[in-house]
């Protein structure tokens, strides 16, 4: 489920993880949108860094 869905959708009282999908792999893989537009891409990072901090994604791969 994507950042933008997690937070439209009322939660469940359980986080829904895609296995070996990270935040620091997302970043990674997203960060093209600030090539187009430096606002975006701050607006996307704070929603993945909110997921992080949620618990509803992981950081790295290292982390359970």
């Amino acid at each position: 489920m994507s950042s933008l869905a997690r937070w439209c959708e009322p939660r469940t009282g359980r986080a829904t993880r895609t296995p070996g999908v990270t935040a620091d792999g997302v970043r990674a893989r997203k960060a093209v949108i600030g090539d187009a537009s430096a606002s975006l891409w701050a607006a996307g990072r704070h929603l993945i860094d909110e997921d992080e901090r949620r618990g509803w994604s992981r950081g790295t791969a290292d982390q359970d």
